[in-house]
Protein backbone atom coordinates (compact mmCIF):
# COMPACT_ATOMS: atom_id res chain seq x y z
CA UNK A 1 0.00 0.00 0.00
CA UNK A 2 3.02 2.16 0.90
CA UNK A 3 4.67 1.80 -2.41
CA UNK A 4 1.34 2.34 -4.55
CA UNK A 5 0.99 5.39 -2.44
CA UNK A 6 4.98 6.46 -3.17
CA UNK A 7 4.45 5.42 -7.25
CA UNK A 8 1.23 8.01 -7.29
CA UNK A 9 2.58 10.81 -5.20
CA UNK A 10 5.98 10.59 -7.67
CA UNK A 11 3.78 10.40 -10.70
CA UNK A 12 1.47 13.53 -9.52
CA UNK A 13 5.10 15.37 -8.91
CA UNK A 14 6.75 14.62 -12.25
CA UNK A 15 3.47 16.09 -13.50
CA UNK A 16 3.71 19.22 -11.51
CA UNK A 17 7.03 19.46 -12.17
CA UNK A 18 6.60 19.79 -15.99
CA UNK A 19 3.68 21.73 -15.41
CA UNK A 20 5.87 24.18 -13.60
CA UNK A 21 8.64 24.03 -16.20
CA UNK A 22 6.56 24.80 -18.85
CA UNK A 23 5.14 27.61 -17.25
CA UNK A 24 8.33 29.37 -16.01
CA UNK A 25 9.61 28.52 -20.15
CA UNK A 26 5.89 30.57 -21.38
CA UNK A 27 7.03 33.46 -18.62
CA UNK A 28 10.56 33.66 -20.07
CA UNK A 29 10.16 33.79 -23.70
CA UNK A 30 7.04 36.17 -23.51
CA UNK A 31 8.96 38.77 -20.68
CA UNK A 32 8.46 41.99 -22.16
CA UNK A 33 11.71 42.91 -21.33
CA UNK A 34 13.20 40.50 -24.14
CA UNK A 35 13.50 41.76 -27.16
CA UNK A 36 13.62 45.50 -28.71
CA UNK A 37 12.45 48.69 -26.77
CA UNK A 38 11.34 51.32 -28.86
CA UNK A 39 12.77 54.33 -28.26
CA UNK A 40 10.68 57.72 -28.70
CA UNK A 41 10.33 58.86 -31.98
CA UNK A 42 12.94 62.31 -31.01
CA UNK A 43 15.00 62.50 -27.76
CA UNK A 44 14.83 66.18 -25.85
CA UNK A 45 17.05 68.93 -27.26
CA UNK A 46 18.82 68.48 -24.25
CA UNK A 47 18.80 66.10 -21.46
CA UNK A 48 15.92 66.53 -18.35
CA UNK A 49 17.82 66.99 -14.95
CA UNK A 50 15.92 63.71 -14.06
CA UNK A 51 17.81 61.59 -16.34
CA UNK A 52 21.34 59.71 -15.77
CA UNK A 53 23.58 62.07 -17.85
CA UNK A 54 27.35 62.28 -18.87
CA UNK A 55 28.59 65.14 -21.50
CA UNK A 56 27.76 63.67 -24.44
CA UNK A 57 25.62 60.72 -24.02
CA UNK A 58 22.29 60.34 -21.58
CA UNK A 59 19.75 57.29 -20.41
CA UNK A 60 16.61 56.97 -18.95
CA UNK A 61 16.88 55.87 -15.41
CA UNK A 62 15.61 51.98 -16.06
CA UNK A 63 16.87 48.61 -15.24
CA UNK A 64 18.89 47.15 -18.42
CA UNK A 65 17.77 43.57 -19.14
CA UNK A 66 19.78 41.14 -20.79
CA UNK A 67 17.90 40.12 -23.90
CA UNK A 68 16.55 43.54 -23.97
CA UNK A 69 17.64 46.79 -25.12
CA UNK A 70 18.80 49.99 -23.70
CA UNK A 71 18.17 53.62 -25.40
CA UNK A 72 20.95 55.88 -25.05
CA UNK A 73 20.65 59.61 -26.17
CA UNK A 74 24.03 60.62 -28.14
CA UNK A 75 25.20 63.75 -29.19
CA UNK A 76 27.49 63.51 -32.00
CA UNK A 77 28.90 67.19 -31.96
CA UNK A 78 30.31 66.78 -28.55
CA UNK A 79 31.67 62.93 -28.51
CA UNK A 80 33.37 63.37 -31.74
CA UNK A 81 34.47 67.16 -30.50
CA UNK A 82 38.48 65.81 -31.23
CA UNK A 83 37.30 64.65 -34.91
CA UNK A 84 35.77 67.45 -36.28
CA UNK A 85 38.40 69.60 -35.05
CA UNK A 86 41.20 67.65 -36.82
CA UNK A 87 38.39 67.78 -39.81
CA UNK A 88 37.85 71.39 -39.23
CA UNK A 89 42.22 71.64 -39.70
CA UNK A 90 42.30 69.57 -42.72
CA UNK A 91 39.67 71.72 -44.69
CA UNK A 92 41.11 74.78 -43.46
CA UNK A 93 44.70 73.03 -45.16
CA UNK A 94 43.02 72.76 -48.12
CA UNK A 95 41.44 76.29 -48.61
CA UNK A 96 45.63 77.20 -47.62
CA UNK A 97 46.74 75.63 -50.23
CA UNK A 98 44.28 76.42 -52.54
CA UNK A 99 44.76 80.52 -52.09
CA UNK A 100 48.39 80.00 -52.58
CA UNK A 101 48.34 77.96 -55.60
CA UNK A 102 45.73 80.56 -57.03
CA UNK A 103 48.88 83.28 -55.25
CA UNK A 104 51.32 81.66 -56.91
CA UNK A 105 49.97 81.44 -60.37
CA UNK A 106 49.68 84.92 -60.14
CA UNK A 107 53.18 85.54 -59.99
CA UNK A 108 54.36 87.78 -63.23
CA UNK A 109 57.92 86.27 -63.12
CA UNK A 110 57.65 82.82 -65.13
CA UNK A 111 61.02 80.98 -63.24
CA UNK A 112 59.34 82.05 -59.86
CA UNK A 113 55.70 81.56 -60.83
CA UNK A 114 56.28 77.66 -61.90
CA UNK A 115 58.10 76.90 -58.93
CA UNK A 116 55.70 77.97 -56.30
CA UNK A 117 52.76 76.35 -58.54
CA UNK A 118 54.63 73.24 -57.84
CA UNK A 119 55.24 73.58 -54.03
CA UNK A 120 51.63 74.56 -53.86
CA UNK A 121 50.34 71.95 -55.66
CA UNK A 122 52.09 69.30 -53.67
CA UNK A 123 50.86 71.11 -50.64
CA UNK A 124 47.25 71.11 -51.63
CA UNK A 125 47.54 66.96 -52.86
CA UNK A 126 48.84 66.21 -49.17
CA UNK A 127 46.17 68.18 -47.70
CA UNK A 128 43.66 66.82 -49.53
CA UNK A 129 44.87 63.47 -49.15
CA UNK A 130 44.76 64.15 -45.22
CA UNK A 131 41.17 65.05 -45.42
CA UNK A 132 40.20 62.16 -47.47
CA UNK A 133 41.77 59.76 -44.87
CA UNK A 134 39.42 61.37 -42.14
CA UNK A 135 36.63 58.90 -41.86
CA UNK A 136 33.23 60.52 -42.43
CA UNK A 137 31.74 57.50 -39.88
CA UNK A 138 33.00 55.67 -37.18
CA UNK A 139 31.65 52.61 -35.68
CA UNK A 140 30.88 53.06 -31.61
CA UNK A 141 30.49 50.49 -29.15
CA UNK A 142 28.89 50.19 -26.19
CA UNK A 143 30.84 49.31 -22.71
CA UNK A 144 29.53 48.11 -19.76
CA UNK A 145 31.85 48.39 -17.12
CA UNK A 146 34.38 48.81 -18.74
CA UNK A 147 34.02 46.06 -21.32
CA UNK A 148 33.57 46.46 -24.31
CA UNK A 149 30.10 44.65 -25.67
CA UNK A 150 29.64 43.63 -29.28
CA UNK A 151 26.98 45.67 -29.68
CA UNK A 152 27.75 48.58 -31.94
CA UNK A 153 25.80 51.32 -34.10
CA UNK A 154 27.52 53.16 -36.96
CA UNK A 155 27.16 57.24 -36.32
CA UNK A 156 27.99 60.34 -39.12
CA UNK A 157 30.82 62.68 -37.18
CA UNK A 158 29.34 65.43 -38.71
CA UNK A 159 25.75 65.55 -36.83
CA UNK A 160 24.91 67.45 -34.31
CA UNK A 161 21.62 67.12 -32.45
CA UNK A 162 20.92 65.04 -29.71
CA UNK A 163 19.15 61.17 -30.87
CA UNK A 164 18.46 58.15 -29.90
CA UNK A 165 20.58 55.04 -30.39
CA UNK A 166 18.63 51.60 -29.51
CA UNK A 167 21.39 49.17 -28.63
CA UNK A 168 20.33 45.14 -27.93
CA UNK A 169 21.30 43.66 -24.99
CA UNK A 170 21.29 39.80 -26.88
CA UNK A 171 24.79 37.53 -26.72
CA UNK A 172 24.98 35.80 -29.57
CA UNK A 173 23.83 31.40 -29.46
CA UNK A 174 26.97 30.45 -29.80
CA UNK A 175 28.98 30.94 -26.42
CA UNK A 176 32.32 29.72 -27.73
CA UNK A 177 32.39 32.93 -30.38
CA UNK A 178 34.14 36.06 -29.99
CA UNK A 179 31.02 37.97 -29.13
CA UNK A 180 29.97 35.01 -26.66
CA UNK A 181 32.96 35.27 -24.64
CA UNK A 182 32.60 39.05 -24.14
CA UNK A 183 29.32 38.79 -22.92
CA UNK A 184 30.32 36.34 -20.60
CA UNK A 185 33.10 38.38 -19.26
CA UNK A 186 30.02 41.00 -18.34
CA UNK A 187 27.96 38.54 -17.14
CA UNK A 188 30.52 36.51 -14.60
CA UNK A 189 30.56 39.65 -12.16
CA UNK A 190 26.53 39.03 -11.55
CA UNK A 191 25.53 37.99 -7.97
CA UNK A 192 23.53 35.66 -7.07
CA UNK A 193 20.10 37.42 -7.43
CA UNK A 194 20.86 38.51 -11.01
CA UNK A 195 20.78 42.37 -9.93
CA UNK A 196 23.97 44.56 -10.05
CA UNK A 197 24.79 48.27 -10.51
CA UNK A 198 26.80 49.18 -13.47
CA UNK A 199 27.84 51.79 -15.88
CA UNK A 200 27.04 51.96 -19.71
CA UNK A 201 29.50 53.96 -22.28
CA UNK A 202 30.16 54.03 -25.30
CA UNK A 203 33.72 54.10 -26.88
CA UNK A 204 35.32 53.43 -30.32
CA UNK A 205 34.72 50.05 -31.87
CA UNK A 206 38.82 48.91 -31.16
CA UNK A 207 38.83 51.03 -27.99
CA UNK A 208 39.67 48.75 -25.09
CA UNK A 209 37.42 51.78 -22.95
CA UNK A 210 34.65 53.74 -22.88
CA UNK A 211 35.60 57.48 -24.05
CA UNK A 212 36.20 59.54 -20.20
CA UNK A 213 33.39 61.99 -20.87
CA UNK A 214 30.72 59.44 -22.46
CA UNK A 215 29.72 57.50 -18.92
CA UNK A 216 27.15 57.18 -16.93
CA UNK A 217 27.36 55.85 -13.58
CA UNK A 218 24.69 53.97 -11.25
CA UNK A 219 22.55 51.82 -13.91
CA UNK A 220 20.95 48.54 -12.79
CA UNK A 221 21.76 45.85 -14.79
CA UNK A 222 19.66 42.71 -14.35
CA UNK A 223 20.78 39.25 -16.00
CA UNK A 224 17.86 37.36 -14.82
CA UNK A 225 14.52 36.80 -12.54
CA UNK A 226 15.58 35.59 -9.43
CA UNK A 227 11.46 34.56 -8.97
CA UNK A 228 11.91 32.52 -12.83
CA UNK A 229 15.19 30.52 -11.15
CA UNK A 230 13.55 29.44 -8.21
CA UNK A 231 10.76 27.97 -10.28
CA UNK A 232 12.92 26.62 -12.44
CA UNK A 233 15.01 25.25 -9.44
CA UNK A 234 11.94 23.94 -7.90
CA UNK A 235 10.74 22.61 -11.19
CA UNK A 236 14.18 20.46 -11.16
CA UNK A 237 13.89 19.50 -8.00
CA UNK A 238 10.23 18.07 -8.00
CA UNK A 239 10.88 16.03 -11.30
CA UNK A 240 13.66 14.73 -9.39
CA UNK A 241 11.87 14.08 -6.77
CA UNK A 242 8.99 12.27 -8.70
CA UNK A 243 10.88 10.50 -10.52
CA UNK A 244 12.73 8.89 -7.53
CA UNK A 245 9.29 8.22 -5.80
CA UNK A 246 7.63 6.72 -8.86
CA UNK A 247 10.56 4.18 -9.19
CA UNK A 248 11.37 3.57 -5.73
CA UNK A 249 10.86 -0.22 -5.49
CA UNK A 250 12.12 -0.45 -9.34
CA UNK A 251 16.08 -0.49 -10.72
CA UNK A 252 16.18 3.63 -11.55
CA UNK A 253 18.44 4.09 -8.55
CA UNK A 254 18.93 0.57 -6.64
CA UNK A 255 21.40 -2.24 -7.18
CA UNK A 256 19.35 -5.23 -9.27
CA UNK A 257 16.91 -7.34 -7.21
CA UNK A 258 17.26 -11.15 -6.66
CA UNK A 259 14.19 -12.83 -8.46
CA UNK A 260 11.36 -14.26 -6.41
CA UNK A 261 11.32 -17.50 -4.59
CA UNK A 262 9.80 -20.67 -6.46
CA UNK A 263 7.96 -23.42 -4.24
CA UNK A 264 10.31 -25.08 -2.16
CA UNK A 265 11.72 -28.16 -3.47
CA UNK A 266 10.29 -31.67 -1.68
CA UNK A 267 12.38 -32.97 1.12
CA UNK A 268 15.14 -31.41 3.18
CA UNK A 269 16.06 -27.93 2.31
CA UNK A 270 20.22 -28.11 2.12
CA UNK A 271 22.41 -26.48 4.64
CA UNK A 272 22.82 -22.49 3.50
CA UNK A 273 20.06 -22.19 1.48
CA UNK A 274 16.47 -20.72 1.53
CA UNK A 275 14.15 -17.86 0.95
CA UNK A 276 16.17 -14.57 0.18
CA UNK A 277 15.82 -11.70 2.50
CA UNK A 278 12.48 -9.52 2.02
CA UNK A 279 12.34 -5.90 1.10
CA UNK A 280 13.93 -3.92 -1.81
CA UNK A 281 17.72 -4.14 -2.43
CA UNK A 282 20.14 -1.68 -1.68
CA UNK A 283 20.45 1.68 -3.50
CA UNK A 284 23.54 1.68 -6.21
CA UNK A 285 26.17 4.51 -5.70
CA UNK A 286 26.75 4.44 -9.36
CA UNK A 287 23.50 5.23 -10.60
CA UNK A 288 23.07 7.74 -8.17
CA UNK A 289 25.82 9.77 -8.97
CA UNK A 290 24.88 9.29 -12.59
CA UNK A 291 21.51 10.56 -11.75
CA UNK A 292 23.54 13.57 -9.88
CA UNK A 293 25.26 14.48 -12.99
CA UNK A 294 21.96 13.73 -15.17
CA UNK A 295 20.35 16.58 -13.64
CA UNK A 296 22.57 18.67 -12.69
CA UNK A 297 23.84 19.46 -15.99
CA UNK A 298 20.42 19.03 -17.71
CA UNK A 299 19.38 22.38 -15.22
CA UNK A 300 22.53 24.03 -15.69
CA UNK A 301 21.71 24.14 -19.72
CA UNK A 302 18.43 25.02 -19.41
CA UNK A 303 19.60 28.35 -17.15
CA UNK A 304 21.97 29.39 -19.16
CA UNK A 305 20.04 28.95 -22.58
CA UNK A 306 16.56 30.20 -21.00
CA UNK A 307 19.05 33.09 -19.59
CA UNK A 308 21.16 34.12 -21.90
CA UNK A 309 19.74 31.99 -25.29
CA UNK A 310 22.99 30.30 -26.01
CA UNK A 311 23.13 26.70 -26.54
CA UNK A 312 26.24 25.97 -28.57
CA UNK A 313 29.20 26.01 -27.31
CA UNK A 314 28.01 25.68 -23.72
CA UNK A 315 29.20 22.25 -23.07
CA UNK A 316 32.32 22.07 -21.85
CA UNK A 317 34.56 19.19 -22.05
CA UNK A 318 35.56 18.84 -18.82
CA UNK A 319 31.66 18.34 -18.47
CA UNK A 320 31.52 15.73 -20.82
CA UNK A 321 34.49 13.83 -19.20
CA UNK A 322 32.79 13.96 -15.51
CA UNK A 323 30.10 12.39 -17.22
CA UNK A 324 32.18 9.54 -19.02
CA UNK A 325 33.83 8.95 -15.85
CA UNK A 326 30.28 8.69 -14.00
CA UNK A 327 28.65 6.52 -16.91
CA UNK A 328 31.85 4.37 -17.37
CA UNK A 329 31.83 3.70 -13.00
CA UNK A 330 28.25 2.76 -13.80
CA UNK A 331 28.85 0.51 -16.43
CA UNK A 332 31.81 -1.14 -14.99
CA UNK A 333 30.58 -1.96 -11.72
CA UNK A 334 27.72 -3.76 -13.36
CA UNK A 335 30.57 -5.81 -15.76
CA UNK A 336 32.31 -6.49 -12.09
CA UNK A 337 29.42 -7.82 -10.45
CA UNK A 338 26.46 -8.85 -12.31
CA UNK A 339 24.66 -10.43 -9.93
CA UNK A 340 21.24 -9.64 -8.56
CA UNK A 341 22.35 -7.98 -4.81
CA UNK A 342 20.79 -10.01 -2.32
CA UNK A 343 21.17 -7.57 0.77
CA UNK A 344 18.11 -5.72 1.90
CA UNK A 345 18.14 -2.16 2.21
CA UNK A 346 19.06 -0.16 4.88
CA UNK A 347 18.18 3.66 3.67
CA UNK A 348 19.41 5.82 1.56
CA UNK A 349 22.75 7.18 3.04
CA UNK A 350 23.81 3.50 4.59
CA UNK A 351 23.23 2.25 0.97
CA UNK A 352 25.78 4.08 -1.13
CA UNK A 353 28.08 4.35 1.49
CA UNK A 354 28.68 0.56 2.79
CA UNK A 355 29.66 -2.72 1.37
CA UNK A 356 26.98 -4.51 2.34
CA UNK A 357 28.33 -5.17 5.82
CA UNK A 358 29.26 -1.11 6.82
CA UNK A 359 30.32 2.03 5.61
CA UNK A 360 33.86 1.85 4.04
CA UNK A 361 36.24 4.65 3.11
CA UNK A 362 36.02 4.46 -0.57
CA UNK A 363 32.67 5.09 -0.86
CA UNK A 364 32.80 7.76 1.67
CA UNK A 365 35.32 9.63 -0.64
CA UNK A 366 33.81 9.16 -3.88
CA UNK A 367 30.84 10.82 -2.44
CA UNK A 368 32.34 13.87 -1.23
CA UNK A 369 34.25 14.51 -4.33
CA UNK A 370 31.45 14.21 -6.41
CA UNK A 371 29.47 16.59 -3.92
CA UNK A 372 32.66 19.27 -4.25
CA UNK A 373 32.29 18.94 -8.14
CA UNK A 374 28.69 19.40 -8.03
CA UNK A 375 28.72 22.91 -5.85
CA UNK A 376 31.66 24.10 -8.46
CA UNK A 377 29.35 23.09 -10.97
CA UNK A 378 26.52 25.44 -9.67
CA UNK A 379 28.35 28.34 -8.53
CA UNK A 380 29.78 28.54 -11.81
CA UNK A 381 26.82 28.01 -13.71
CA UNK A 382 24.67 30.57 -11.75
CA UNK A 383 27.43 33.46 -11.32
CA UNK A 384 29.49 33.37 -14.70
CA UNK A 385 26.34 31.55 -17.24
CA UNK A 386 28.90 29.06 -18.03
CA UNK A 387 29.85 25.34 -17.60
CA UNK A 388 33.11 25.30 -15.61
CA UNK A 389 36.04 24.14 -17.05
CA UNK A 390 37.18 21.56 -14.90
CA UNK A 391 41.16 21.28 -15.11
CA UNK A 392 43.29 18.12 -15.67
CA UNK A 393 44.29 17.58 -11.91
CA UNK A 394 40.49 17.84 -10.84
CA UNK A 395 39.42 15.37 -13.35
CA UNK A 396 41.90 13.18 -12.50
CA UNK A 397 41.04 13.04 -9.07
CA UNK A 398 37.32 11.85 -10.07
CA UNK A 399 39.34 9.62 -12.29
CA UNK A 400 41.26 7.97 -9.62
CA UNK A 401 38.02 8.19 -7.16
CA UNK A 402 36.00 5.89 -9.63
CA UNK A 403 39.21 3.81 -10.11
CA UNK A 404 39.35 3.23 -6.36
CA UNK A 405 35.59 2.50 -5.94
CA UNK A 406 35.67 0.16 -9.02
CA UNK A 407 38.97 -1.83 -7.20
CA UNK A 408 36.74 -2.20 -4.14
CA UNK A 409 33.93 -4.12 -6.23
CA UNK A 410 36.16 -6.54 -6.36
CA UNK A 411 36.81 -7.68 -2.70
CA UNK A 412 33.12 -6.53 -2.08
CA UNK A 413 31.89 -8.99 -4.83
Amino acid sequence: MWNMNRRQLGKRLAAAAVLVLVAQLVTALSDPTRGSRSCPPTPPNEPKAAVLQSRSIYAENVVLHLNGSVCIGFKAETYFEAERTAAATATRLVDTATADLELARSQADLPTRQKLVEDALKRLKAAHEAEAALPASKTISLFIDGVRTPVSKKVYIQESDWRWEAFKLVPPTNADSEEGKQWRQILSATPIGGLRQVSIGLGDNDASLPRKFAIVKDMTFRAYDWVILALSAAGLAMLAAGLVLSGWDTGLLRDPAPPPPGPPPAGPTPPGTGTPPAGLPPFSLARTQFAFWLFLVTGGFLFIWLTTGQFLGVVTGGVLTLLGISATSGLAAVLIDPRPNPNPSRGFLIDILSDGTSVVLHRVQMLAWTLILGLIFLWTVTTSFTFPSFDTNLLLMAGITSGIYLGFKFPEK
